[in-house]
């Protein structure tokens, strides 16, 4: 899911929702958007909800979140494409599945927006921050055994040592934050056919 922030230097950070089942669907409250102070939105014009509903006229609901969530999560439609824009970050995301929930992405992918964090609230910021860092020292470490060959992280013949689906699925989140994947977001591949690329690859390397 890819787009950056054009007037800040967020860093774009995946690590999709396999990582704690509380995180994957929260309660989003639509109250909490009346307590934001809006005097530094980027797109003013998007404040207002029924103004961010209204950019949704032509988007597809097929395969895609709810336009309601979207919406609550700051998000006006761009009309191009999947690609939706927060009115008060400026932070850009496309390639959407129907498992995606906006609000969570929003905070992964620009954790410095401080509409999306004050709209999780602080205890779901925290756990997402939390998994963010986890993921990617695991990953960080998997890389260098591999790198190293050490039994740490592989066995003896080279081989990962994934001793079960709640693993490979944190080495795939792990593996969204490379460049590759990245690159592969740019160029419009859809986030789930790149999880799957990751996954078989995961598992060839497990046997």
């Amino acid at each position: 899911m890819l787009t950056r922030s054009q007037t800040s230097s967020i860093s774009v950070i995946n690590e999709h929702c396999h990582t704690d089942q509380s995180l994957a669907s929260p309660s989003i409250d639509p109250f909490r958007c009346n307590a934001i102070v809006y005097t530094t939105a980027c797109n003013t014009g998007y404040i207002e909800i029924p103004k961010r509903h209204a950019s949704f006229v032509t988007w597809s609901n097929e395969n895609l979140p709810s336009i309601d969530d979207l919406v609550k999560a700051g998000f006006f439609y761009t009309g191009t494409k999947t690609i939706v824009t927060c009115f008060y970050c400026n932070g850009s995301l496309q390639n959407w599945s129907s498992n995606d929930n906006p609000m969570i992405e929003h905070v992964r992918w620009f954790p410095h927006c401080a509409y999306a964090k004050q709209l999780c609230g602080s205890e779901l910021y925290r756990k997402i921050q939390e998994s963010k860092q986890i993921q990617q020292e695991r990953m960080k470490a998997n890389d260098a055994n591999n790198q190293s060959g050490t039994s740490g992280g592989s066995s003896s013949n080279g081989h990962l040592l994934i001793p079960d689906e709640s693993t490979l699925l944190r080495l795939v989140a792990a593996r969204l934050d490379l460049s590759i994947s990245q690159s592969l977001l740019n160029r419009n591949f859809k986030l789930s056919i790149i999880k799957r690329c990751w996954e078989d690859q995961l598992r060839l390397k497990r046997r």
